[in-house]
C-alpha cells in the first residue's frame, strides 16, 4: 500500500510539473512580448486630425524592428528608417466619416502590437456649396476617352513610395497670396447658351488648394524632389508632379508652360512651370494639390512641420 501511494504521489507530481512547464511558457513568452512591445514610445501629432489632415507618426525605443508598419483607417502603411526610430505621414480623406479611429502598429517577429492609440477625426467645415461653371467645351472633357486611362496613370503616379527622405524642412506654398478651397463642396454646372440645352452637372469635392494668379507666373517647386511627371493631361491640363519621398507628392496644374522633365531632381523653390488656364479650368489659376499615401489631403499640413516628422 504504501509503495503504491508513493507511486501515485509521484505520479501525480509529475503530471503537475508537466501540465506548469506547459502553462508557465506561453506565460512567460507572452510577458516577454508584452515588455517588447512596452519598450516602444508612439508619437502622433496633431489629435485631433480634421478631414483631408494627415497624422504624423513616430516610433522610438526597443530593438530595431523587423518590416514595421501602421494600420490606419482601413490600410497598411510602411514606417521609414528616420533618425534612430521610425516614422510616417498618414492621410485622412477629405470624405472620412468622423469619430474615433485606431491607429495600431505592427512588426514582424512580435505577437502583440508594438504600440496603439485611438485618435479622433473631425469635421472640416468649409462653408456652403460653390458653384462652377463650365463653357460646353471645358464641360465635354469629361467625355473625353482619354480620361479613363489617363486617370487610372495618375492614380499610379501619386502612390509612388520612395524610402529616403527627398524633402528638407517645411514644405513652402507656390505665393504668399493665401490659397483657398481645399475640401469645398462644388456644383459644376454647364454655363447655359442659347437654343442648346445644358449637360447635366455634378457634385464634388475640391481636392487642392487654388490660388489665383496672372497667366504666366513663375510656379515654385514647395520643397526638394524628383519628378515624376510632367505633361499635358485632359482634365488637370499641363501638370508637375513632385515626389518629396516616404508617400509625399505635390502636383502643380492647368500650367501654360512646363519647366521640368520627369527624372529631374528640383531643389525647394525651383520654377516648374508657368501658370495657365489649360485642362478643365474656368480661368487663369494654379491648383495646387499634396498627396499622402495617395490621397488627397490639405496643402497646408505640410508648410509647418511638427518636430517628430523633421
Amino acid at each position: 500500500m504504501g509503495r503504491r501511494y508513493t507511486q501515485i504521489n509521484a505520479d501525480q507530481t509529475a503530471g503537475h510539473l508537466r501540465l506548469s512547464a506547459f502553462i508557465c511558457v506561453p506565460l512567460i513568452w507572452l510577458v516577454a512580448a508584452q515588455v517588447q512591445a512596452a519598450e516602444w514610445k508612439l508619437s502622433v501629432q496633431p489629435a485631433p486630425v480634421p478631414q483631408g489632415g494627415i497624422v504624423f507618426v513616430r516610433l522610438e525605443g526597443g530593438r530595431t524592428p523587423d518590416q514595421p508598419t501602421c494600420e490606419w483607417l482601413g490600410h497598411k502603411y510602411s514606417l521609414y528608417p528616420a533618425g534612430g526610430g521610425y516614422r510616417a505621414a498618414l492621410p485622412v480623406d477629405r470624405l472620412q466619416k468622423v469619430g474615433l479611429a485606431a491607429l495600431v502598429v505592427r512588426a514582424a517577429g512580435y505577437q502583440q502590437p508594438l504600440a496603439t492609440r485611438n485618435l479622433s477625426v473631425v469635421a472640416l467645415h468649409t462653408g456652403p456649396i460653390e458653384v462652377i461653371r463650365l463653357t460646353p467645351e471645358r464641360m465635354a472633357l469629361n467625355q473625353d476617352p482619354r480620361v479613363e486611362e489617363e486617370s487610372k496613370r495618375l492614380r499610379q503616379i501619386v502612390r509612388t513610395q520612395s524610402p529616403q527622405q527627398l524633402w528638407k524642412g517645411d514644405f513652402s506654398p507656390p505665393t504668399d497670396q493665401p490659397g483657398h478651397n481645399f475640401g469645398k463642396q462644388r456644383r459644376y454646372l454647364e454655363v447655359a447658351r442659347k437654343g442648346r440645352k445644358a449637360a447635366p452637372g455634378w457634385m464634388s469635392y475640391h481636392r487642392g488648394t487654388d490660388f489665383s494668379l496672372p497667366p504666366g507666373t513663375p510656379v515654385p517647386a514647395a520643397n526638394a524632389g524628383r519628378v515624376l511627371a510632367a505633361e499635358p493631361f485632359v482634365l488637370p491640363g499641363n501638370a508637375v508632379f513632385l515626389d518629396h519621398g516616404q508617400g509625399l507628392i505635390t502636383a502643380y496644374m492647368h500650367l501654360s508652360e512646363i519647366k521640368v522633365k520627369p527624372g529631374d531632381t528640383v531643389s525647394p523653390g525651383q520654377i516648374v512651370g508657368l501658370t495657365g488656364n489649360t485642362g478643365r479650368a474656368t480661368g487663369p489659376h494654379l491648383h495646387w494639390a499634396l498627396y499622402v499615401q495617395g490621397v488627397s489631403v490639405n496643402p497646408t499640413t505640410v508648410l509647418h512641420l511638427p518636430d517628430l516628422f523633421r
